[in-house]
């Protein structure tokens, strides 16, 4: 990755602002974590402003996993001109509640959002996530992708918009949310919404929530997994289409990640071979 940035909650003074100027291509990465040790149920309140000027193209990755003593707040702003496209990816396994905002504005024509998000939550973790993306440029375009695994007692709630302008004919935007619930205990819920202005449009969003399905459960177990690895294997497929969106660099370190949250030490120290089975869940 060529370009990195440590953004540290406890030294941050202000919002963290990424410029992408006009026809320029970047790639970048960012990673929030903590310099020093904060008493428990530390706010951290943190702001990320993404503005691409015209025909400007960025691809960005987010990594994030925080300890359950942190309180995060977090507003996202991302504002795309004419012929501009942001790639995102983002990885969020903050242990601590939180609010986490992204609003996207694509105000050019042509533009397009790529955006990729995957999501953790063990114990009694409480989060809840928006996401709102309006077009108002013409012939723009949104793809927007957000999965999540849950367990213990944790609850996640989802809030998405797609909302197209009267102005922003030709638009077309899809959005969706997978969530994988991996007890009784915790809930996800999910509530997206379309909020259309003119004809000239496709749009469409989907959901879906519950556990891993029999089958897939069965089919794995056949090689020798116990029904509690099995599920647990699942989660990695579940969220295998995100990770795999990081640069092999990344990759490993996002997969080591996930599986530190929410696999016990028996699946996540299982070999290579068993861990390629991740695909049955696809």
């Amino acid at each position: 990755m060529k370009d990195q940035i440590l953004f540290y909650i406890d030294e941050m003074t202000g919002p963290l602002h990424i410029p992408v100027q006009a026809n320029e291509t970047r790639q970048l990465m960012v990673r929030i974590d903590q310099r020093g040790k904060l008493p428990p149920k530390s706010p951290s309140e943190r702001q990320l402003s993404i503005v691409l000027e015209p025909g400007a193209s960025l691809e960005l990755f987010i990594l994030s996993g925080l300890p359950a003593s942190i309180q995060n707040q977090v507003q996202t702003s991302i504002l795309l001109k004419e012929q501009s496209s942001l790639k995102l990816t983002e990885l969020i396994l903050d242990e601590g509640e939180g609010t986490y905002h992204t609003e996207a504005v694509l105000e050019g024509a042509e533009a397009v959002l790529d955006y990729a998000g995957a999501y953790g939550s063990r114990n009694n973790t409480n989060r809840l996530h928006t996401l709102q993306t309006h077009h108002f440029g013409k012939q723009s375009k949104s793809r927007t992708t957000l999965k999540s695994a849950l367990k213990d007692s944790s609850h996640l709630v989802f809030k998405g918009l797609i909302h197209v302008d009267n102005r922003a004919t030709g638009t077309d935007a899809y959005l969706s949310n997978r969530n994988m619930v991996l007890n009784d205990g915790c809930r996800a819920e999910s509530l997206p919404q379309l909020q259309i202005e003119t004809d000239d449009v496709a749009c469409s969003h989907g959901s879906t929530t519950g556990g891993p399905r029999e089958e897939e459960l069965f089919y794995i177990m056949s090689r020798g997994l116990s029904p509690e690895e099995a599920k647990e294997i699942l989660v990695m497929g579940h969220l295998s289409s995100i990770l795999n969106r990081f640069p092999p660099s990344l990759a490993e370190e996002a997969e080591e990640a996930v599986s530190a949250l929410l696999l016990n030490n028996a699946a996540a120290n299982r070999s290579a071979d068993t861990i390629a089975l991740q695909g049955a869940s696809r």
